[in-house]
């Protein structure tokens, strides 16, 4: 049942990553004076949409076989639970980072002149959130390299 939760889990964080990723990239490459720390940022985060999606890849190998699905997600609980993934607790922090990101994005309008002249976030906010997605991204991305993945 844990494995169900992480796959919905995953499916969501692919696509609040996707919208915040397209969002934010719209903005760093749309305004004229977009700092380099802000274009990093969304690096991180189309980063971490690659390492969701792998970890979604990963979910359909194992429950592709009808006939193995119990043992599918008994593998994939097996693999979150020996990677500290057993409250999802890597999977809350990733999604409350990327919430923050996109409740600040909707408020900006790429057509106003105004959003061309604001960033929602100081300089040290920026590169904090950055490290946060980076994080973010390391401690779900050890999970697949440790088991070959």
């Amino acid at each position: 049942m844990e494995a169900l939760g992480v796959a919905s889990g995953i499916a969501g964080l692919i696509g609040l990553a996707e919208m915040v990723a397209f969002k934010g990239s719209k903005y760093a490459y749309g305004v004229k004076n977009a700092g380099s720390d802000i274009k990093d940022l969304f690096l991180e985060v189309q980063s971490l949409y690659g390492v969701l999606n792998r970890l979604k890849l990963l979910e359909k190998c194992l429950d592709d076989d009808e006939e193995r699905s119990a043992e599918a997600s008994i593998q994939l609980t097996n693999l979150l639970d020996s990677h500290r993934f057993h409250n999802l607790d890597h999977f809350q922090t990733c999604r409350r980072n990327l919430d923050h990101l996109k409740k600040s994005l909707d408020k900006l309008d790429s057509n106003s002149v105004k959003t061309r002249l604001f960033w929602p976030f100081k300089a040290s906010e920026t590169k904090e959130l950055r490290e946060k997605i980076a994080r973010n991204k390391r401690d779900l991305s050890d999970a697949l390299t440790a088991d070959g993945l």
